[in-house]
């Protein structure tokens, strides 16, 4: 079971993500995720995977999709919640911009 919590501050997604990210929640993320930063137009995004409890590969694939689409429109992706998160890999998120909380995510963004 995946739970996400959207907002848009400031131009800015937040992206919540709450249970498991992985194969069998995969087509809802994009559904709810992708889609809407494709059709909005959204060039910033935070991801807070604080409360995940699960994150297979598919479910990091996803979220490096993300960070490469918003990449291309020369756009920002930070990560957040990570570090204390002890069932995240860190590996696959090398290259990405991470803090250590939403609240800090303004500054790396700097819009």
């Amino acid at each position: 079971m995946l739970d996400i919590n959207m907002e848009i501050r400031k131009g800015i997604l937040f992206v919540r993500l709450i249970g498991n990210l992985n194969r069998e929640t995969a087509k809802y993320f994009k559904s709810e995720v992708s889609n809407l930063v494709e059709n909005k137009g959204i060039k910033y995004l935070v991801l807070n995977l604080s409360n995940l409890d699960n994150l297979d590969a598919i479910g990091a694939d996803l979220i490096l999709d993300e960070y490469r689409y918003i990449a291309k429109i020369n756009g920002k992706v930070v990560i957040c919640g990570i570090e204390e998160n002890r069932k995240i890999e860190k590996k696959f998120f090398e290259g990405i911009h991470k803090s250590d909380n939403e609240l800090q995510a303004f500054s790396i963004i700097n819009i």
